[in-house]
């Protein structure tokens, strides 16, 4: 009986082990933080630097969306939403995403078409995207700089 009690013991905490192995492998998973910021200069030709734009956590083989707004254009307003996106192709992370200023952006240096291209860039946005192959990237797009790290994430 002792024996039989003992082998019912072991297998129960091997189960138990192995359950608890499977939960952590599960809880913790690849993510990626993306922050993004902009740049401008404005009417007084001051560079206005490092404006916050976002700033989220994506987890691997999902999206973040954040604000949503509607933006006047030709011929008819348009409904925009940031968002970053993270895929993962073997070795290489795919980041991509449409990202535009968090308030709206009037006050710029350059009028006529350059003043509503860059209103455009900065209020009505534009796409990002990028793959690594490593742990940390940074790089400039235009008015907006983006800087990713990896880092894991509990689900």
């Amino acid at each position: 009986m002792s024996l039989k009690l003992n082998i019912c013991t072991l297998l129960k905490k091997t189960l138990a082990v192995i359950i608890l192995c499977g939960i952590s492998g599960m809880a913790s998973a690849e993510a990626w933080i993306v922050d993004v910021s902009l740049s401008y200069v404005n009417s007084k030709v001051k560079l206005i630097e490092n404006v916050p734009v976002l700033s989220f956590i994506v987890p691997v083989r999902e999206c973040v969306k954040g604000l949503t707004r509607t933006e006047d254009m030709i011929p008819k307003p348009a409904k925009v939403t940031q968002e970053i996106c993270v895929s993962k192709s073997g070795d290489i992370t795919k980041i991509k995403g449409w990202v535009f200023a968090k308030n709206r952006i009037t006050d710029l240096a350059f009028k006529g078409e350059r003043g509503a291209a860059d209103r455009g860039a900065l209020n009505y946005g534009m796409p990002v995207s990028f793959e690594i192959d490593g742990g940390f990237v940074k790089f400039t797009s235009g008015h907006y700089t983006v800087t990713a790290a990896r880092t894991m994430s509990i689900q």
